[in-house]
């Protein structure tokens, strides 16, 4: 089993998730006890999708849908179109991911910590955002928050010579002490995660 630290929880998997960096077990030992945990489960069969969609996002200027999330007896059903499934056990807490036929392990992954797992976290009535940040100085991280195409993955990666990037598309944040804490999304301090088409491009990229 392998245990990686990103969004402010625990995420076990039996094999590595592409481009993450799992948790030492001294990062874990330190954990406080009331750290979420969530087990991934990859399927290499197709996900049963539900039979309507509460929510469908598109491609800005088009009507082609690029994720859609649904309701399924275990949960919730989330699909990047043309790329990859995910369904979110609630009472199990785990994440099942499916690539599309021809789809690849590694989109799959990406996929993962980038779009399932932010509504996951929703689910959970955890505080995420749609962001990029950086760690500006010591304690302190700036967020750029934005619609899809407004450049905050752009603005992330120029600052990323010189300052550790915590996030691209999902910052996860909570509060204690009168402090927002930000958690970053990947377990190194800066991945190359494109993957062709399986969301609205960010201006430069």
């Amino acid at each position: 089993m392998v245990s990686y630290l990103l969004s402010g929880v625990v995420l076990e998997a039996e094999e590595p998730v592409f481009g993450l960096c799992a948790a030492s077990p001294a990062e874990l030992d330190a954990l406080a006890s009331d750290v979420p945990r969530l087990r991934f489960e990859p399927r290499t069969g197709a996900l049963v999708p539900p039979p309507r969609w509460l929510q469908t996002r598109p491609f800005p200027d088009s009507e082609r849908p690029w994720l859609s999330v649904g309701r399924v007896p275990s949960g919730y059903f989330v699909r990047v179109h043309d790329q990859a499934d995910f369904v979110f056990d609630v009472g199990a807490s785990t994440i099942l991911g499916a690539s599309v036929p021809g789809g690849t392990v590694e989109a799959r992954d990406q996929l993962l910590v980038d779009q399932a797992l932010p509504q996951v976290l929703h689910a959970m009535g955890r505080f995420a955002i749609h962001a990029s940040s950086v760690e500006w100085s010591e304690g302190v991280n700036v967020a750029f928050a934005g619609k899809s195409g407004a450049g905050k993955s752009t603005l992330a990666a120029s600052l990323a010579g010189t300052r550790r990037l915590v996030s691209d598309d999902c910052l996860a944040v909570t509060f204690a002490d009168g402090l927002a804490l930000a958690h970053p999304s990947y377990a190194a301090p800066v991945v190359e995660r494109d993957v062709e088409d399986h969301r609205p491009a960010e201006v430069g990229e």
